[in-house]
């Protein structure tokens, strides 16, 4: 699969062949080539000429190719830039197929609204019974979740957070699953929340 990706990412570089490829392949591959270069920039690993630069267009591609019901969205360059950081990119791609096949990830990677909306309501609950104040003052000022958590669940807190603190989350999130999403979420709020 990642071959294939490989060959798919060559032929869009190439214009000759790019009249071979469908629309959808080529928005992915556009798409793709835009996120990368925003990775972890501060890190310089995944950009142009960085070792893992290649291995993240591998990677990405080879799901993209592998799920084109999912395709690529963006923040997938994060996941997979985590997963690299520890993992042959044959292993990555594997972990990355499992993790988006969890239920909160396929709905928010899949674009479901029913099903998003589902665990904003969930947050909201366990929010307005853990902080209250703050919760009255997000309805007051018609701050919804859909404003902050899309960002950290599309990402697994690895862009909105240290490298370090976000690798320590994605191990309880392993052990723990979806629900550890929601408690991180509330520490965030509960941690920068006015006393």
């Amino acid at each position: 699969m990642v071959d294939r990706a490989k060959d798919t990412l060559r032929c869009c570089k190439d214009s000759k062949y790019d009249g071979n490829l469908k629309e959808e392949t080529r928005d992915n591959v556009r798409d793709i080539r835009l996120d990368v270069l925003r990775t972890f920039p501060h890190l310089c690993i995944f950009q142009e000429c960085g070792p893992y630069h290649e291995q993240l267009l591998n990677v990405l591609g080879a799901y993209a190719s592998y799920r084109p019901d999912v395709g690529y969205v963006q923040g997938m360059s994060f996941l997979t830039a985590v997963l690299l950081l520890n993992l042959e990119p044959s292993d990555a791609f594997i972990l990355l197929s499992n993790l988006l096949h969890q239920p909160c990830q396929r709905a928010f990677f899949r674009m479901d609204a029913d099903m998003m909306f589902v665990y904003f309501d969930v947050f909201n609950l366990f929010f307005e019974e853990a902080l209250p104040p703050l919760f009255n003052f997000f309805t007051h000022i018609q701050l919804t979740p859909d404003l902050y958590l899309i960002g950290w669940v599309f990402t697994l807190f690895s862009k909105s957070l240290p490298l370090d603190v976000a690798s320590r989350i994605w191990d309880v999130y392993f052990r723990d699953g979806d629900s550890f999403l929601f408690a991180t979420a509330l520490g965030i709020l509960r941690m920068y929340m006015p006393q």
